[in-house]
């Protein structure tokens, strides 16, 4: 049986794999480990992408505001924070959820 650790770090290399592939992504990385509210790290050419991973697909309001409250703090103009969770009903199995300001 997969331990809950392991399943999100699996998840957390599958949205790492499409910000690569699919999103335009020219580095994608996750802070293995950290415990923070950013699980993955995406850079493009013109943005930045920081997101906070959920498996069971939950988003609490304390999740958003933390991420909200990174957002006031980083101080470049193309930082976009997403909130993905898992949904095996989509072809893709995630949902990206945009943060707004």
């Amino acid at each position: 049986m997969i331990n809950r650790y392991r399943k999100g770090a699996n998840f957390e290399r599958k949205v790492v794999k499409i910000l690569l592939e699919n999103e335009g992504c020219v580095i994608a990385f996750r802070s293995a480990g950290s415990h923070s509210p950013i699980d993955v790290v995406g850079i493009e050419k013109d943005k930045i992408i920081l997101i906070q991973c959920k498996i069971g697909g939950v988003i609490s309001k304390k999740d958003i505001k933390v991420l909200k409250d990174i957002q006031k703090i980083i101080h470049i103009n193309k930082v976009n924070i997403y909130i993905v969770s898992s949904n095996k009903l989509l072809k893709n199995g995630l949902n990206f959820y945009k943060v707004k300001k």
